[in-house]
């Protein structure tokens, strides 16, 4: 089991000095405007997915815990997410195999 960072998407420094601090591994993706997170973010929950073990805990900061959230519908490897102001609409519902919130 390992803490992994996912940063927000408006970092320079790919969240290092902020969420990158809380996590064993850091997952970067680097800086992205608003229309990038619309492009990509699909693409990075399946990279952060299978760069990921079971067991792991995403730790993720705005933007991040969106990437989180769409890689734990991809997958049942997550049971436990940390989320930190997430940017995730206030309904929403994570999939039934997230034990911990």
């Amino acid at each position: 089991m390992r803490l992994i960072s996912v940063h927000g998407f408006n970092v320079s420094d790919g969240g290092k000095s902020t969420i990158g601090q809380l996590g064993q591994k850091m997952f970067r993706y680097g800086h992205m405007s608003l229309r990038d997170v619309l492009r990509f973010n699909d693409n990075l929950a399946e990279a952060l997915e299978s760069s990921c073990s079971f067991g792991d805990i995403p730790v993720g900061h705005s933007n991040g815990c969106a990437i989180i959230a769409r890689a734990c519908e991809l997958s049942k490897k997550f049971e436990e997410v940390i989320l930190i102001n997430p940017a995730l609409e206030k309904d929403y519902k994570f999939p039934p195999h997230i034990k911990k919130i």
